[in-house]
């Protein structure tokens, strides 16, 4: 039978309809089902922005209060060594230069993470070591901040998960009752800086137009935290 167009017509129509139907579902959101739970697992992950009525267990073990960050995720307790009084290379150091330590509190959906960094002399190295190994608390780094001082001074980055956040400060309590860190000081005015900011600016003014002015201004840079599968939060560490 010869091939006639009406022949090619009721071959080629049957064949475009079967091609059609796979097409017809590449519109259609094929989503695997995984990646709904890696979102939630990636929200489980994060940070919930907290009230100071989560962290008062927190406060009362401690006996110091703090500061809220990054949209209420943070709670952060300074731990300032005022009572050190550290040279490096002939040079004072100020507590809030290089001698301010602390503690930062965030809370997720499966726990409470602390993060934080003490300041101790290296006398002071091995209770407070001792102290923080007994509450679980691990010890993410132990270096220093300055080339040399004297006396000798550590900084020990320390970091926790637990369900309980008190059971969290016991242990930085223990870390700090084997340190003669002071109690904290009632808030006071900001004392003024010994810096003659006049005298640093006036090499720029010489070379600057008579009507210019020069100014400077800088932001602290936003320092990772170690890899623990959580997101961190810049002023946890």
């Amino acid at each position: 039978m010869p091939f006639t167009p009406a022949r090619a017509a009721r071959v080629v129509l049957p064949l475009a309809a079967l091609l059609l139907v796979p097409l017809a579902g590449c519109g259609t959101d094929t989503t695997p089902a995984s990646d709904t739970a890696a979102d939630a697992e990636h929200r489980r992950h994060q940070p919930i922005p907290t009230t100071e009525a989560d962290w008062k267990p927190v406060t009362d073990t401690l006996g110091r209060t703090g500061k809220f960050g990054d949209n209420n995720t943070v709670y952060r307790i300074g731990l300032p060594r005022t009572d050190l009084q550290v040279t490096s290379g002939g040079v004072e150091i100020k507590p809030g230069l290089s001698l301010g330590g602390y503690a930062a509190f965030a809370k997720y959906r499966d726990g409470v993470m602390l993060m934080g960094d003490l300041v101790v002399t290296e006398a002071e190295l091995p209770k407070v070591t001792d102290a923080l190994q007994s509450h679980g608390i691990a010890q993410t780094a132990l270096h220093k901040h300055l080339l040399q001082q004297t006396p000798p001074v550590w900084w020990t980055h320390i970091h926790a998960m637990s369900n309980d956040p008190a059971a969290l400060t016991k242990g930085v309590k223990a870390a700090l009752d084997a340190t003669a860190i002071p109690a904290p000081a009632p808030p006071g005015p900001q004392p003024p800086i010994d810096l003659d900011t006049a005298g640093s600016t006036r090499p720029w003014a010489a070379r600057a137009p008579p009507t210019a002015a020069s100014t400077s201004s800088a932001s602290p840079a936003r320092r990772p935290s170690p890899t623990t599968g959580m997101s961190s939060r810049p002023r946890s560490g």
